[in-house]
């Protein structure tokens, strides 16, 4: 959860303290220019007091351009967001910041090919690289992110082979990415457990064989239509499918021992799914809008651990029948 404080004039320290001590991430951000030094200097110092726990973020500033300079008094920020912006001036000022654990940076007009290289990117542990208008970071500096836990990469592609160098890395999120760029890279990185495929376009992952991959997501990814051999995620524990409308079909020809949670969403063309019995530890199954016959479907022989079965066909009336039918099963939705 996340409490957003917005344009604020001061901030307490014992209002942070208190959203923490609750699990809520606080973000304090700007989205025009309502900040002075004052201001500034008053987040500074809870960022000596909470560091990564507390996100400082800059955005919008639809009217003028990002003024970086004033970062200089933010020294001890550690965990920082300067993004959905157009454009951004005096960037050098990014190179100054040497507390950072957490960054991420997103702005349209931007085309320093090597800002990333000179950033002081030795301590952070996740890192957010946003598209601009030409995709054209070169990214074979993320090499020296020795500590990087996550990463979210989004349109670039130069030098993206060197994020398979990243000893420590668990969650990958690759964003628009084209569907020429070999992904292989992910199967040298020996830490995997997360990896999300979003928007971009490719048929299939078949280059992806990481056996250390837990959680597979696949979300608007353009003409992919295949999750051939699925078994070769072999600790796979968590696998989501979402608008991908011309996949038609699913195939667990093998045992997925750690599979536990199924989710498939929006998959118009899915009229079939196969070797769910072999799914001995599945626990919960979410359908929704697929082109499976779904009172077929339910009647099938579950294993025995399926606690939570939810399928939705987007209509009211036979989704009601069709819970009612689940219910009289013993699922939970």
């Amino acid at each position: 959860m996340i409490e957003r404080i917005e344009n604020p004039r001061i901030v307490g320290s014992e209002e942070i303290s208190r959203l923490i001590s609750d699990g809520i991430i606080p973000v304090i951000q700007f989205s025009e220019k309502a900040y002075d030094r004052k201001i500034l200097k008053n987040i500074d110092s809870l960022c000596i007091n909470f560091g990564e726990s507390l996100e400082v973020r800059f955005y919008g500033h639809y009217n003028s351009d990002f003024d970086a300079s004033w970062l200089e008094f933010l020294p001890n920020v550690a965990n920082l967001s300067i993004d959905c912006m157009q454009s951004i001036r005096n960037e050098a000022a990014l190179e100054k910041l040497e507390n950072l654990k957490k960054l991420s940076f997103g702005i349209y007009d931007f085309e320093d090919r090597e800002f990333l290289s000179r950033l002081k990117l030795d301590k952070v542990e996740k890192l957010v690289v946003g598209d601009n208008h030409k995709n054209c970071f070169d990214l074979s500096s993320l090499s020296k992110c020795r500590n990087l836990v996550e990463l979210f990469i989004s349109g670039h592609t130069k030098g993206i082979q060197s994020i398979g160098a990243l000893p420590k890395l668990q969650v990958l999120t690759l964003g628009s990415i084209p569907k020429k760029q070999d992904l292989g890279f992910v199967n040298s990185l020996a830490n995997l457990k997360r990896l999300t495929i979003l928007l971009g376009g490719r048929e299939s992952i078949s280059e992806i064989t990481n056996p250390n991959i837990e959680e597979l997501e696949i979300i608007r990814v353009r003409g992919f239509g295949e999750l051939d051999n699925i078994d070769r995620f072999k600790k796979l524990n968590i696998l989501e499918i979402e608008d991908q409308i011309r996949l038609k079909r699913l195939d667990f020809e093998k045992s997925l021992p750690s599979l536990k949670y199924l989710r498939i969403a929006n998959c118009k063309e899915l009229d079939t799914i196969e070797g769910i019995e072999r799914l001995r530890n599945i626990e919960h199954i979410r359908i929704y809008k697929t082109n499976l016959d779904l009172e077929k479907f339910v009647k099938q022989s579950f294993p025995k651990t399926l606690k939570i079965l939810a399928v939705y066909t987007g209509k009211s009336k036979i989704d009601k029948k069709l819970r009612q039918t689940l219910d009289e099963m013993g699922f939970l939705e």
